[in-house]
């Protein structure tokens, strides 16, 4: 499965194109990012997948220092949500019920 990514703004989740030519990361369009900040705002949460660990790769933990937002990871086994605390650390935390809504609306697209 390649990985997949999502900016989450309130109830609304935007994929963005995974420019990567690795199956097992993802890397975003900066342009297309900005159009959607300018668009919508700060997103609230970002959500991508994994093929089977739901815990911040390396490369996520980095990309989580710049966006200090929810970061939620999806695979076929799991769904964790984590921030990054104090130190650099993630933190597992509660998945929003507002991000759960929008969570169900992608785990039904994964599944098509």
């Amino acid at each position: 499965m390649r990985e997949r990514v999502w900016l989450v703004f309130g109830r609304k989740a935007v994929e963005v194109r995974n420019l990567s030519e690795d199956p097992y990361s993802f890397e975003t369009d900066p342009v297309e990012i900005a159009k959607l900040l300018v668009t919508f705002g700060e997103p609230t949460a970002i959500v991508h997948t994994h093929e089977h660990s739901c815990y911040p790769s390396p490369k996520d933990l980095k990309s989580m220092e710049a966006w200090r937002v929810t970061w939620v990871i999806v695979s076929r086994h799991c769904i964790k949500a984590f921030r990054l605390a104090s130190g650099g650390r993630p933190e597992e935390v509660n998945v929003d019920p507002l991000l759960l809504e929008v969570l169900d609306d992608l785990l039904v697209e994964l599944g098509k």
